[in-house]
């Protein structure tokens, strides 16, 4: 074999073993990821607790099924402040003023006997859809 067509089938090999991923992480992907992390329940909680707070979310509010429907919710209506283009940690600081919104305005919810503000909650909500 020819150094030019080996250098040709092992660039096409390559390629070939990156290109299906491309198509299946999109920046609404990430975006989503970012918004599902609960960054100061991350500190006193596993994983597998903060999915079952999620879990147990989606059981009580019903109509916050959808990924779609909690990422509008938790980005704000207008998208305003965050997009899928804004920084990981822009997202990060965004949501976590949002958490201490949440608490200072009283907007609460006792999920698998946690007491949270709505915005955890939805985080955990999303991190749970994402990850089945």
């Amino acid at each position: 074999m020819r150094r030019r067509a080996f250098v040709r089938i092992a660039t096409v090999a390559s390629a070939a073993l990156y290109v299906p991923d491309f198509g299946c992480h999109t920046n609404e992907d990430s975006f989503a990821k970012v918004l599902a992390q609960p960054t100061v329940l991350q500190r006193v909680c596993d994983e597998n607790t903060i999915h079952r707070i999620g879990e147990a979310y989606l059981q009580q509010w019903g109509n916050e099924k959808e990924k779609a429907e909690l990422i509008r919710l938790l980005t704000g209506a207008d998208h305003r402040e965050v997009d899928a283009s804004t920084g990981t940690a822009a997202v990060a600081s965004y949501l976590n003023k949002r958490v201490q919104l949440d608490f200072a305005q009283d907007r609460t919810i006792i999920v698998d006997g946690w007491v949270l503000s709505v915005t955890e909650a939805r985080q955990c909500a999303l991190l749970s859809l994402l990850q089945k």
